[in-house]
C-alpha cells in the first residue's frame, strides 16, 4: 500500500534535501497546479492555477473565466514567502482544508467582480500511476 503524505498537496517539489532546495539549478523549474470547470448549459468554462519558482523567489497565480463570446482573467504575482505551504499572492489562495480530500480556491473580487470562493471534495484519495 502507498503512503501519500499532505505536503503533497502543496507546491513543494519533495527530493531528499531540506524543503528549501529543489533537485535543479535551473532557474525556470517549478512547480504548479491547475484547476478547471465547464458548465455546459451556461456556456461557460474557468480556469485557474498557481506556480511556484523556487529558484527565482516567485509565486504567481491567475484565473479565467470564459462565457460565451466574452473571457475575463486575473493574474498576480509576487515573492514566494519563506512559508512553503502558503500558496497565497494578491487576492489569490489555496487552503488545504483535508488533505487529498477537500481544498478551497479563493480569490477576492476585483474592480470588475471577478472573483470565487471554490471548494473541491474527492469522494476518493490520490491514485498512484504506474
Amino acid at each position: 500500500m502507498l503512503e501519500f503524505d499532505s505536503l503533497d498537496e502543496y507546491p513543494i517539489h519533495q527530493v531528499p534535501l531540506p524543503m528549501r532546495y529543489v533537485a535543479t539549478s535551473d532557474r525556470n523549474f517549478y512547480d504548479r497546479c491547475i484547476f478547471q470547470g465547464v458548465d455546459h448549459d451556461a456556456d461557460a468554462y474557468f480556469i485557474t492555477g498557481l506556480g511556484v519558482y523556487p529558484n527565482l523567489g516567485v509565486i504567481d497565480a491567475y484565473a479565467t473565466v470564459r462565457r460565451g463570446d466574452q473571457q475575463w482573467a486575473i493574474r498576480t504575482s509576487g515573492l514566494r514567502p519563506d512559508d512553503k505551504q502558503a500558496q497565497q499572492v494578491g487576492p489569490y489562495r489555496i487552503e488545504v482544508i483535508e488533505p487529498f480530500h477537500e481544498l478551497r480556491l479563493v480569490c477576492d473580487a476585483d474592480d470588475h467582480g471577478l472573483g470565487f470562493d471554490l471548494v473541491y471534495r474527492s469522494e476518493y484519495g490520490p491514485i498512484s500511476e504506474p
